[in-house]
């Protein structure tokens, strides 16, 4: 998982993996991938977009990869360790906006896809009929 922080130039938010920190990538990095879904905040200005990607790009970088973050989520405004699920929805929770859609103690990618606040805006290499509902 990852959150677009700035547009021109394209740059991503993410926590990759253990041993690594969370940092910012190039967009360039993610078309590597065989499939993707792009999925963008509900009901919302994009003033709104812009407040959250300034807030993650700002404060979510360099914070340790963890692989049990966000066992019992609890939002810090610098949390200890992340991993790539677990930052995205710490970039949306100081803007009231709870993202796991199943409210568990964890929060997975599964759990982001599957929010009811998100919206798909693209898919690639998945089955587009399985998310047709969601489609702006």
């Amino acid at each position: 998982a990852g959150l677009v922080v700035s547009v021109s130039p394209d740059l991503v938010l993410e926590a990759v993996s253990p041993g690594n920190s969370s940092w910012i990538t190039d967009l360039n990095y993610w078309r590597r991938f065989s499939n993707f879904i792009i999925l963008r905040l509900k009901d919302s200005a994009a003033e709104e977009r812009e407040k959250i990607a300034l807030y993650a790009g700002g404060n979510l970088v360099d914070i340790p990869y963890g692989i049990t973050a966000g066992v019992f989520k609890r939002y810090k405004e610098a949390p200890e360790r992340t991993q790539c699920a677990s930052i995205i929805w710490e970039a949306y929770k100081p803007f009231n906006y709870d993202i796991d859609s199943d409210g568990g103690r964890i929060v997975t990618v599964k759990d982001i896809l599957e929010s009811e606040k998100l919206g798909v805006v693209q898919i690639y290499g998945l089955n587009p009929g399985d998310y047709i509902d969601r489609m702006y």
